[in-house]
């Protein structure tokens, strides 16, 4: 069997297999700079490292589309249970893509700063929800993200969200 052939099917399921890992870690990273795993399937299977990293970035664009319209869908359950109003929704989607773009400028900060950052901006967000109206524990709640209302009484591996 040609080798590029059976290189094909073997890039494809690493692919898939490590999308969800390396998404990530691949928006945190620099566009200049080379994710390790890239540079492993390059240097494995001598693939062009630009076209690895352009099927990665799509990868990733559509893993983020697909976890953007769960949320959204989401969110419009919680309009139509009456634990949001359009509005809220409407404000909750805005500050979700504010929060998501100062995103980059924590990338240089240590463990601790970070840790500090995300508990501060978890206090803003509260913060800021209760100025909006915004019942986060119920939206949580109704969101399934404790672990209470999970019925093997597990999280989702995340902690809570705040929006």
């Amino acid at each position: 069997m040609n080798k590029k052939l059976l290189i094909i099917p073997v890039v494809a399921l690493t692919l898939f297999t490590f999308s969800t890992l390396v998404t990530n870690k691949v928006d945190a990273e620099e566009e200049s700079s080379t994710h390790p795993l890239v540079q492993k399937l390059v240097d494995r299977f001598s693939l062009n490292e630009e076209e690895v990293k352009t099927v990665f970035e799509e990868s990733r664009q559509e893993h983020q589309a697909q976890r953007q319209a769960s949320y959204e869908a989401n969110l419009d359950q919680a309009v139509e249970a009456g634990i949001l109003t359009q509005d809220q929704k409407n404000a909750l989607l805005e500050k979700k893509s504010e929060l998501r773009a100062d995103r980059g400028q924590f990338k240089d900060l240590s463990s601790e700063e970070k840790q500090e950052e995300r508990e501060l901006r978890q206090d803003q967000m509260q913060s800021w929800a209760e100025s909006n109206g915004i019942d986060l524990e119920a939206l949580h709640e109704f969101l399934g993200e404790h672990k209470e209302n999970k019925p093997d009484g597990r999280g989702g591996g995340r902690g809570p969200r705040h929006f």
